[in-house]
Order: structure tokens, then sequence, then C-alpha cells
């Protein structure tokens, strides 16, 4: 068995093996794929994709690796991505999922990357190679009369095409600040682009935000009424906001509900009657408000290389403390603890010091999702999925160590 990176030449192996794996796509669907993997083996414009073969050259199991530059905690830190992970069908349970993600915990590791992300299809298989949960969608459904509505939408235009790089730079710069989102340029171009029309805000010759949408039917049997798909608003201030709203609010003669995707929980705070009106709410509840999705998972690869990027925190500590975390990784032996941090002042460094303070122990899945700001310390002791020796230090711990920002992010690979 031995691993190699695709060429053209594999295009019809790969194929096949992506097909079967990733089954029930439309038609169009299909054709933009194969385009996509038929360029990106030609150019790597994104990333590269990798095959594990038997000894007789058979395509066993493929994989495509990035690396992105994603905000961590307000800075630029590198990370690598897994996506299109495919067996091939006849090669079911021959242990080839963890063949790839073994190459590819060593691949990132060679590279200086320490955290991991991918896109689950099933989220035990992935936790139980360490990935934790890291990021949520939601779906909310309003009728735009029940939007509140900005004072004007005087500065709202259609974006043409030599508006689109300045989009992108729009984005870029908000990507750059927003914990958790990562920037690539030719996806990013694509998802706000592709299928949708796109409106944006230009404040004093800048663009302060954009809106992104397309129009759905709500029954096949009935062509004339339509819903409003709108797949990203991103904007940098508060009048920006309104004026989208305005847009949104002005609807209502042609649109029966604005179907909102976001990453904000607290969207629904828009609308006077957020009710989405599907009459699925329960336990007494009268209004269903929303549709919560799972996003991305996450992995550190090396908790020491992990705390040397990322050893600082804004609320400073006066005393030094000595935190011992016995982090499990039973998928990456290498990566288990115990790992000693003393936390001091604004900094904290991975020392070896037979004392400690205070022990956290638990898995390497829910360690991520903890640091990346996904889950609060407190939650995941509540709930039994880390532990401590002592939960005063569970404050200390919560803001040296954790982020009061869940990450949240926009890309899709």
């Amino acid at each position: 068995m031995y691993f190699r990176e695709l060429n053209l030449d594999d295009y019809d192996a790969l194929m096949e093996n992506l097909r079967t794996s990733y089954p029930r796509r439309p038609p169009e669907a299909d054709e933009r794929r194969a385009a996509y993997i038929k360029q990106e083996l030609i150019s790597r414009e994104q990333g590269v994709f990798v095959g594990y073969f038997d000894q007789n050259d058979t395509l066993v199991a493929s994989m495509e690796l990035f690396e992105f530059d994603m905000c961590f905690k307000g800075k630029q830190i590198p990370m690598g991505g897994v996506g299109y992970v495919a067996t091939n069908f006849l090669r079911k349970k021959e242990k080839a999922a963890k063949a790839l993600f073994e190459y590819a915990t060593d691949y990132f590791l060679k590279k200086g990357i320490v955290l991991c992300a991918l896109y689950p299809f099933n989220y035990s298989f992935y936790k139980k190679m360490g990935f934790g949960f890291a990021t949520e969608n939601y779906m909310f459904n309003m009728t735009p009369e029940s939007i509140i509505r900005g004072d004007n939408k005087a500065n709202l235009s259609y974006c043409r095409p030599e508006d689109r790089e300045e989009v992108l730079d729009f984005y870029s710069r908000y990507a750059q600040v927003t914990h958790g989102m990562c920037i690539n340029r030719s996806n990013d171009n694509t998802r706000i682009f592709r299928d949708n029309q796109v409106v944006i805000c230009r404040k004093d010759g800048r663009i302060t935000g954009y809106l992104c949408f397309r129009l759905v039917p709500v029954d096949l049997h009935v062509d004339k009424i339509t819903d409003m798909v709108v797949s990203e608003m991103v904007y940098q201030d508060r009048e920006t906001l309104n004026q989208f709203l305005t847009f949104l609010a002005s609807q209502s003669d042609q649109i029966k509900r604005i179907r909102l995707y976001t990453t904000d929980p607290y969207v629904y705070y828009l609308s006077n009657d957020p009710d989405n009106g599907l009459n699925t709410a329960y336990n007494n509840g009268i209004q269903h408000l929303a549709h919560m999705c799972g996003g991305s998972m996450m992995k550190v690869l090396d908790l020491r290389a992990f705390f040397r990027q990322n050893d600082s925190f804004e609320e400073p500590v006066g005393s030094p403390i000595y935190v011992k975390l016995d982090i499990q990784d039973s998928f990456n032996k290498s990566n288990s603890g115990p790992v000693t941090l003393k936390i001091e002042g604004n900094k904290m460094e991975v020392v070896q010091n037979p004392h400690t303070d205070v022990i956290l122990t638990g898995d390497i899945s829910d360690f991520t999702s903890f640091v990346l700001g996904s889950v609060p310390l407190v939650k995941l002791i509540e709930y039994s999925r880390l532990k401590i020796s002592d939960e005063k230090y569970i404050p200390i711990l919560q803001r040296c160590l954790g982020y009061e920002k869940k990450p949240v992010c926009f890309s899709y690979f």
C-alpha cells in the first residue's frame, strides 16, 4: 500500500470513488464537481488530491488536502483542511480512511500546521479520530413584513462585474478579524457569486457590506409563490445592516418568506414575528423559530506546538499557574498528554515542571472544541466531557485557554 499525489491520469478512478461516496447529487452539481476536479488535477489551484493505492495500483481511497489562513482569536494562523474523502465501494472496512487521516496528519504537521478542519458526513466517525464540533449554522424563515425596517436603502445597488474584486477584498478584511473565518479566494468567489444575485452597500465610495440572494419556488406546482434565500449577509456597521433590512422588508408583495442563512443565533431579534411557519414547535411551544445545522469539525493535531503558536491571551494573570493537560488522542498517540502549561501575565508556555495547580483531563476532540471557543469549559465539565481537579480554576482557564466568541465560517471545502 502506498500514497501519491493524483494527476489527470487518475481522473476516471477518482470520479468513480466520488460518485459512490457522494450519491444523489443533482446533474448540474455532478457536472460542476467533475469540472472542478479535472481543473484541480491539472493546476491544483485550491488543494492537492492524494490517493491511497494497493499493490495492484488500484485506487483504494482518496482525499483533497487544503491549506488556509484562519482568523484565530484575532490573528491569522495556518489551518489545514480535508475534503472529498472517498473510498472505493469494493474496499470498505479495510481501514482506508484511517490511513488517509494518518497521512493527512503527517502532511500538515510537516508544514507546521497544527489545526485541521473538515465538514463531516458522520459526526461520530470523525470524533473517533479526534475531531471536535466547531461551527454551526441556522436558517430563519421570516416573512418580509415582520422584519424590522431601517430608514432607507439609498446606498444599495446590484453588484456589477467590475465590483467583484472589491467585494472579495471586503470579505477578506472581514474574515481577517472574525474568529473562525478562513480565506480561500477561489472558493470565496464561487460561493458568493455563483447562483446568487449580490446586492452591495457602498458609502463614501467604499463597500460596507454585501448580501447574496436567490429566488426559489415555495411549491413546485405553483410558480407564482416565491421565497428568497439569503445565503450571506455581511456588514461592517449598523447603518449597512439597516439598509439591508429595509431591502428585505420591502419584498412583501412578491416574496412569501425570507430564508436567511446565518451563523448568528440571535437573528430572530430582527423580526417582530420570527415564527418560521412550519408549525413544528414542541413541548407546549407555539412558535418554531429556526433550523440549526452542524458545520465543521476541527482538531488540534499537536498540543505542544499549538500552544507554542498560540501562547497569548487578553486579560493578564498575576501569580503563575501551572496547568497539567492530561488530554488523550487515541488516533494519534504522540499527541496525547500530559502537557504542562505555565500561565503568567498575558502568556502561557509549555514547561517541564513537576508542580501543578490544576489538572484538566479529557479527549482531544472535546478539548479542541473548548480552545476554539465552540463551547464553554463549564459546560464540558458539566457534561463530563472534560474533567478538572479543582473547579475554582474554571474561570481562569476559560479566559486563558478558551475564547468568548464562537468560531464562524462561511467557506466550504
